[in-house]
């Protein structure tokens, strides 16, 4: 390399960045690993589950297009607050679940020493205003916690508790 635009150029084409031209040089690594993951996980997880395996995968993994996969994978990512909003109808319920969907991804990644500015090819919670606003408003752990259940399960869980013996319904 006889410059830094030399190090961007695989092939005689010169890309905007490195790790484009990393990326076609072959240095990083396809995605499909952490695809077929992901694509296993929707079979048998719930949403915030699935939250917290994206988090974690594209906060270790150096996943390139991060984009990508949360467009591939957003239908299951936000499962739980389409039904949590579906008495909104259009654009309104689109924004509110595309919002609080990445709301909730931006937390897991909070917890985990990153957060969603840090990926600038995904959609930023800035975009938004109008819903940070009322969203900083509520009670951050709160929120977390009830969003993290889906109430039929919660609802079967309080309907077993008769099951229970008596050391268990001690510390339940």
């Amino acid at each position: 390399p006889t410059s830094f635009e030399n190090l961007r150029t695989v092939d005689g084409v010169t890309y905007d960045s490195y790790r484009e031209a990393a990326l076609h040089a072959g240095y990083l690594e396809d995605e499909s690993e952490w695809v077929a993951c992901m694509i296993e996980a929707s079979q048998f997880r719930m949403p915030y589950q699935l939250r917290q395996l994206f988090a974690a995968i594209i906060v270790y993994a150096q996943v390139v297009e991060v984009d990508a996969l949360w467009e591939r994978f957003y239908d299951d990512l936000s499962l739980d607050f389409g039904y949590k909003y579906r008495s909104l109808e259009g654009h309104a319920k689109k924004e509110m679940v595309k919002f609080h969907t990445l709301k909730n991804l931006n937390d897991l990644l909070l917890a985990n020493g990153s957060a969603v500015v840090h990926f600038e090819d995904l959609l930023q919670l800035c975009e938004y205003p109008h819903f940070v606003l009322d969203s900083l408003l509520q009670n951050n752990l709160i929120r977390r916690e009830m969003e993290g259940y889906n109430h039929d399960v919660l609802q079967e869980m309080v309907d077993q508790e008769h099951l229970l013996n008596d050391e268990q319904r001690s510390v339940y």
